[in-house]
């Protein structure tokens, strides 16, 4: 009798022991999914939308340090509603980047950066393209991604320090941020060439006015006339420099912003038409992108800039000097300005 006792207390134990540690390993998973949630979200970023497709708004500190600015007398204060995506393009194709993970010297230079402004309570964007040529302060790093010195150099040299993926893309940020005074930018998005041919065929074409003599690089590109870029074209139309009658950088970006637009209007009219557009185009370019986003931030981005309205492609004023290269040099005064036009909002009196 106590011999059967002692077993069945002894099978109870062992069975509140299994009971235990299922418990303990259902609590286990379940932190496990919540750590897994929070980190993803953190990693995405801001970009969390609500059913309007509205960025989901967040609680600010309301600390004001380095906050307050100074402009023409009058106190302005940096606005917490404005989101900035900084679009890196990298001229060359991804099978022509081979660079050791620790290497901080590459060969490539972000030939395309145009810093996408998105005004969240006005549900608009803007577009503010930055030329290749523009001297700022470039971080040259060295062993380890120590940051040797830092030099006055072009916005394109900027990426050449790093190994060509983040760590490139985290230098150009850098000296974009140092151009505009110190304004932060939120979020990067490289891409090498071969993005350009997949998005506009995948927008069904781009249509654009040809101004400029194509004769010697792609005959079809009549000048005066209009046409629908297929892949190819497109390439051409925003890469082709040296061999224009026009070789500057200036004659260049003005095509990137005809491109641009067209681009926008076809993506839009693809994104209203079918939800998973966008889904679907970056999975398909998503190994030719470096960004701190996740793909579904993309897409949600790019669905997101569909249901706000669209303002304008600004460039920035400024004097081009012709040495051993091409610098452009911005009016450091009209810069100042259009920063506190894009990123503050007077202090209230």
């Amino acid at each position: 009798m106590h011999s059967h006792s002692h077993r069945h207390r002894k099978h109870n134990r062992k069975r509140k022991t299994k009971r235990n540690i299922n418990n303990i390993l259902k609590i286990c998973a379940v932190v496990a999914v919540v750590v897994a949630v929070v980190f993803l979200l953190k990693f995405i970023g801001d970009y969390n939308y609500d059913s309007d497709g509205a960025a989901a708004s967040e609680e600010e500190d309301d600390d004001d340090d380095g906050q307050i600015s100074f402009f023409n007398g009058r106190a302005y204060r940096l606005r917490d509603d404005v989101e900035t995506v900084l679009l890196i393009g990298i001229d060359k194709y991804m099978d022509e980047i081979n660079v050791p993970d620790d290497s901080y010297i590459n060969s490539l230079q972000a030939d395309f950066d145009v810093l996408l402004i998105i005004d969240k309570t006005n549900r608009k964007y803007d577009l503010l393209q930055i030329s290749r040529d523009t001297m700022v302060p470039v971080r040259e790093l060295g062993l380890n991604g120590v940051v040797v010195e830092t030099k006055i150099e072009q916005l394109a040299l900027s990426h050449t320090y790093g190994n060509g993926g983040k760590e490139s893309c985290r230098n150009t940020v850098k000296s974009v941020e140092q151009l505009l005074f110190g304004v932060g930018i939120d979020h990067y998005i490289a891409f090498t060439m071969d993005v350009i041919p997949e998005v506009n065929d995948a927008a069904g074409g781009v249509k654009v006015l040809i101004e400029d003599d194509f004769s010697s690089v792609d005959p079809s590109l009549v000048i005066g006339e209009e046409v629908v870029l297929n892949g190819e074209q497109a390439l051409e139309f925003v890469r082709a420099r040296g061999s224009m009658s026009d070789p500057t950088n200036t004659a260049r970006m003005k095509r990137h912003r005809v491109y641009m637009d067209g681009l926008m209007d076809a993506a839009a009219k693809k994104m209203e038409a079918n939800s998973s557009w966008a889904a679907k185009t970056v999975l398909n370019v998503w190994d030719y992108i470096t960004s701190d986003l996740l793909s579904g931030g993309l897409s949600d981005l790019a669905e997101l800039l569909v249901k706000y309205e669209r303002g304008d492609i600004l460039t920035i004023k400024g004097e081009t000097q012709t040495r051993e290269f091409v610098e452009f040099y911005p009016d450091e005064d009209a810069l100042k300005a259009q920063v506190i036009d894009l990123f503050y909002k007077p202090v209230a009196e």
